[in-house]
């Protein structure tokens, strides 16, 4: 990836220094797979915070003229919210917190290092494979949604910011100018990221059947 585009989130990383003898159950191995989790989850709701955060902005500067253009964006931004939310609903309230649970109670009745290594490995492994982490036909579906989203979040704030700058403008003619043909341009932007997103979306589910 060109390091220009690569964002904050992007790079990103939670790390842990295990000390004796907890470094015998957090090896360098589980500690991976604990990074890959976090990196996931992190990714989607950095996503999903991105999509919030431009329809909150688009939402401020709409305008009457753009009655139509709002009402396909406001029913696109939802989808996209619904899908991440539910996606992280699932990770972390089907998948992380009942395992962690399981392997809370195991753990209880766990006699030598060997038994506690083994649960919470099988703990880890359980979280990867319920979320998809395993399967690179789902993972890549799953990062092709996430793009879309985040593409679409990055065309609102531009079209926001084009519009605030139209706005500014000294004559009502030259801003009604403007925001026509910018209307023009994020009408066509949503009509082809909802395309796309209806698309990958069902074919992702198709893949989960």
């Amino acid at each position: 990836r060109d390091e220009a585009s690569t964002s904050g989130y992007d790079t990103f990383m939670l790390d842990y220094v295990a000390p004796w003898p907890a470094s015998l159950v957090l090896s360098r191995r589980a500690l991976t797979k604990y990074q890959i989790v976090f990196r996931h989850v992190f990714h989607f709701k950095c996503i999903e915070r991105s999509v919030c955060s431009t329809w909150q902005t688009l939402h401020h500067i709409r305008d009457r003229s753009m009655t139509a253009m709002f009402a396909k964006l406001h029913k696109l931004t939802q989808r996209m919210i619904n899908f991440l939310q539910n996606y992280l609903y699932y990770v972390t309230c089907e998948v992380i917190e009942p395992n962690w649970h399981a392997m809370s109670a195991d753990l209880d009745t766990a006699r030598t290092v060997d038994e506690i290594i083994g649960i919470h490995d099988a703990f880890l492994d359980k979280c990867m494979k319920q979320s998809m982490l395993f399967w690179p036909k789902i993972l890549k579906r799953l990062d092709r949604l996430k793009a879309t989203c985040l593409r679409f979040a990055r065309d609102g704030e531009r079209f926001a910011d084009a519009a605030r700058r139209a706005k500014a403008e000294v004559t009502d003619a030259v801003t009604a100018t403007k925001l026509g043909v910018l209307e023009e341009e994020m009408t066509a932007v949503v009509s082809d990221t909802q395309s796309q997103f209806d698309h990958l979306l069902e074919d992702f589910l198709n893949v989960l059947n």
